[in-house]
């Protein structure tokens, strides 16, 4: 399966209202919690694998990206929110700088190898200054969807 096939439209957030850490992820959650992905009784549980995971050390990867991750027995297929948040948030990133885009990825436990190189694929398309700032100038979700999956391609 390509990296590109985890991600769907409905999991897009052209701008999100949370401004800790914690909120984005909440907020990122309730997204799939709405479509289905996830069920609600697990919210908590991934926050606290989420949050947990970013105690490891940040998932901000720099250039104002950041790729919220986790392996859970909650999924058994990798799940992927996408959001940006035209201010900015801090959240802890080498470089300092605030993070405007976000790429929350959920993987089962046994999704070694389909999770790296889901999180290998999102790195080659946000690694671009000039995709980075095209995204964010997009105002539809099928806007974003199509320029990631033309992204992926190249």
């Amino acid at each position: 399966m390509h990296p590109r096939s985890f991600i769907k439209k409905e999991g897009i957030v052209l701008e999100l209202k949370g401004e800790s850490k914690k909120e984005i992820i909440s907020e990122m959650l309730d997204v799939l919690i709405q479509n289905g992905d996830i069920l609600s009784e697990d919210k908590n549980t991934l926050i606290g694998e989420l949050l947990d995971r970013e105690k490891k050390g940040s998932t901000a990867i720099g250039n104002h990206v950041a790729i919220p991750h986790c392996k859970t027995i909650v999924v058994d297929k990798i799940i992927v929110s996408i959001a940006f948040k035209k201010e900015g948030v801090d959240f802890d990133a080498l470089d300092k700088k605030p993070v405007n885009i976000f790429i929350l990825t959920l993987s089962p436990k046994k999704a070694s190898s389909s999770h790296i190189d889901f999180l290998a694929f999102v790195s080659n398309v946000f690694q671009d200054k000039q995709s980075r700032l095209d995204i964010q100038t997009l105002t539809s979700k099928q806007e974003v969807y199509d320029f990631i999956l033309k992204k992926g391609r190249a």
